[in-house]
C-alpha cells in the first residue's frame, strides 16, 4: 500500500513539477480538481469492510477510557505511544516546512516537483527497506537513530539547494522507516481489539505536540531564518533517536534459536 500511495505521489510530483514550470502555480492547483472530483466518486462507491464488527459492541464512553487507560498504563506502551507521536510530528513538519528551505534559497518553480517527488518517494523506499533491514539488531536501530539528527542538523548550516534536498529526504526516510518500527512495537504491546484505537490516539496526540511545534517554529524562523529553525526540527529528531533506542533497549531479547 505504501509503495502505490509513493508512486502516485512520485507521478503527480513531477507532473505538477512541469506543469508549474511550463504555466503558473495558480493553474497547477486548479489541475488538481478532476482527482478530487474522481477521489469523491471512488469514495462513495467504496463498500466499507465490516469484519471489525463482529465483536460484540461496547459503549463508545468505555471504550475511550479503556484505550487511554492502556496507553497511559505501562511505561513501555506509554514511550511508544510518544515516540510514534513524535515521528509523526516529525514528518508531518518535513513535508509541511521543508519548502520553505527552498524558498528561503529562491529555488525555481520546476525545482519544487522534483524535490516534492523525492520526499513522497520515501514513503514506498521507506516501506521496503524496512522489510530488508534487520530491525531486532539494537546495532542497526542505533545506527539509524543516529543518523536522523544528523540529516536534520544539516539543514541549519547548508546552504546548497542540493544538500537541503537530500537532508531532507535522507530524514523524510529514516521516519518513514521509524514510523513502520513504531507501529509495530504498539501493536505488539496493545490487544488486537484495542489497536485502532490507540492508534487514532497516537495520531490525536501528534496533531496536539504538532500544533504548539508548528507556531514556535513559524515564529522563530519569522524573527532568525529558516535555517536556525533547523535545530527545532534536529532537537525532534535527537528526541526521537533516544526513544527508538531506548524502546529496542527495553523489549525482551529474542529467545536463542534451535542449532539441532
Amino acid at each position: 500500500i505504501r509503495m502505490v500511495e509513493s508512486g502516485s505521489f512520485v507521478a503527480s510530483a513531477l507532473a505538477g513539477g512541469v506543469l508549474a514550470g511550463a504555466t503558473s502555480v495558480r493553474l497547477t492547483y486548479f489541475a488538481s480538481l478532476p482527482f478530487i472530483a474522481i477521489a469523491i466518486v471512488a469514495f462513495l462507491r467504496f463498500d466499507e469492510p465490516r469484519l471489525n464488527r463482529a465483536a460484540e459492541p461496547v459503549a463508545l464512553r468505555s471504550h475511550i477510557a479503556l484505550t487511554y487507560r492502556t496507553m497511559i498504563r505501562e511505561p513501555a506502551v506509554r514511550q511508544v505511544v510518544l515516540l510514534a507521536a513524535l515521528i509523526g510530528l516529525l514528518s508531518q513538519a518535513v513535508f509541511e516546512f521543508g519548502a520553505l528551505w527552498l524558498v528561503a534559497l529562491a529555488a525555481s518553480p520546476a525545482l519544487f516537483g522534483p524535490y516534492w517527488a523525492a520526499l513522497v518517494s520515501t514513503l514506498g523506499v521507506g516501506g521496503y527497506l524496512t522489510s530488508k533491514l534487520n530491525l531486532n539488531r539494537r546495532a542497526t536501530v542505533s545506527l539509524l537513530a543516529v543518523l536522523a539528527p544528523a540529516a536534520a542538523v544539516t539543514l541549519t548550516w547548508t546552504r546548497s539547494l542540493a544538500a537541503v534536498i537530500a537532508a531532507q529526504t535522507v530524514l523524510a526516510l529514516l521516519l518513514a522507516i521509524f514510523s513502520i518500527r513504531a507501529g509495530k512495537l504498539l501493536h505488539d504491546g496493545v490487544p488486537s481489539t484495542l489497536r485502532a484505537g490507540v492508534s487514532s490516539g497516537v495520531g490525536t496526540f501528534s496533531w496536539l505536540l504538532f500544533l504548539p511545534f508548528s507556531l514556535a517554529l513559524g515564529w522563530f524562523s519569522r524573527g532568525n531564518g529558516v535555517q536556525p529553525a533547523g535545530w527545532f526540527l534536529t532537537a525532534a529528531a535527537l528526541l526521537i533517536g533516544l526513544l527508538l533506542i531506548a524502546s529496542e533497549f527495553r523489549r525482551q531479547p529474542l529467545p536463542p534459536q534451535p542449532t539441532g
